[in-house]
C-alpha cells in the first residue's frame, strides 16, 4: 500500500474530509473547515518527495511546472479524492474526499426475441447436521488481553483512568495523551514502539508496515477498556495512535449541549 492510501485511511478513521501536504509541516487533517488535532511528525524532503511523486506523474509534473497549479480526480480505495497541487518548486498539496459521488449506472441487458427458457425446477434444500462442538477446529481469539505487552498494557490502563481520548506514540518520543483536546507528554522517550507492536501484528501487517503502508486493529486489556490502534511508518520510525472507546454511551448532559437538544430526544418520530 502507498504512504498516500495509509494517510488517506488516518483520514477516514478520524472522519476528516481534507487532508494537506507541506513540506516541513505534519499532515494537517481538517473536518467540515475545522483542524482535526492528530499528533504526527514534520514531513522531510525524502517522505515529502515520496508523496509527490505517488500522486503526479511525469505529464502532471510538467503541467505543474508550467501553469503553477493542477487539480484532477483520483480513484483510492476509500473511494473518489480530488488532489490540487500548487507551488511547483516546492508543492503544496491538497486532498478532499468526494463524497456521495454515485457509481454509474451499468448498461441496460440487451434484449432478444428469443423465447425465454422456462425456470428449472426447484431442488430440495438438505439440510446437514453440524459437527459435534469436540471436531470443529478451534481458532485462537484476535485482540485478546494475554497479547498486550505489559509495558504497553500500562500505559493504556494509564490513558483510560485518566480520561484521555487518545494515546500516541512514537519512535524516540515520550508518550502523548490526549487529554479535552489537548496534549500531554508523559516523561522520558519510549525505549522500543516497534518491540511493543511486534506481538500484536501478524505477518501480514508487518510486511504493510515495513512497505509504508498502515495496520489498524482492536485491543482490549484485562481491566475491561478497548481501544482502536492505528499504527503507520514516520520519517523517525514507527507511529502509533490509539483511541480509546467507551464501554458505553456517555450521558446526554455530559455532551454540553444546547438544552433544546433534550427536547428532540422525546419525540417519537422524525
Amino acid at each position: 500500500m502507498s504512504q498516500v492510501t495509509g494517510l488517506l485511511r488516518v483520514m477516514v478513521n478520524h472522519d476528516a474530509d481534507e487532508l494537506v501536504l507541506r513540506l516541513g509541516s505534519p499532515p494537517s487533517f481538517t473536518r467540515s473547515g475545522l483542524p482535526v488535532k492528530l499528533f504526527m511528525r514534520p514531513m522531510g524532503p525524502d517522505r515529502h518527495g515520496q508523496l509527490v511523486k505517488e500522486l503526479l506523474d511525469d505529464e502532471q509534473r510538467l503541467q505543474l511546472a508550467g501553469q503553477g497549479e493542477l487539480s484532477y480526480e483520483r480513484e483510492d480505495e476509500i473511494g473518489r479524492v480530488l488532489v490540487e497541487v500548487k507551488n511547483p518548486s516546492s508543492p503544496r498539496i491538497r486532498l478532499t474526499r468526494l463524497r456521495g459521488t454515485a457509481e454509474p449506472e451499468p448498461d441496460p441487458e440487451p434484449t432478444s426475441s428469443e423465447p425465454i427458457a422456462a425456470p428449472e425446477p426447484l431442488r430440495p434444500i438438505v439440510v446437514t447436521e453440524p459437527e459435534p462442538a469436540s471436531e470443529r477446529p478451534v481458532l485462537p481469539a484476535i485482540g485478546g488481553p494475554q497479547e498486550v505487552p505489559s509495558s504497553l498494557r500500562a500505559l493504556l490502563d494509564h490513558a483510560a483512568e485518566r480520561g484521555a481520548s487518545d494515546l500516541h506514540l512514537a519512535t524516540g518520543e515520550p508518550a502523548v495523551l490526549r487529554i479535552d483536546g489537548r496534549l500531554l507528554q508523559l516523561g522520558d522517550a519510549v525505549p522500543d514502539v516497534d518491540g511493543m507492536l511486534a506481538d500484536l501484528l501478524d505477518p501480514e501487517g508487518r510486511a504493510r508496515l515495513a512497505s509504508g503502508g498502515s495496520v489498524d486493529r482492536a485491543l482490549a486489556l484485562p481491566s475491561g477498556h478497548r481501544f482502536r490502534l492505528a499504527a503507520y511508518r514516520c520519517d523517525q520510525g514507527l507511529a502509533v495512535a490509539l483511541r480509546v472507546l467507551r464501554r458505553g454511551a456517555p450521558e446526554l448532559g455530559s455532551l454540553l449541549l444546547p438544552p433544546s437538544i433534550d427536547e428532540l430526544v422525546g419525540f417519537s418520530h422524525g
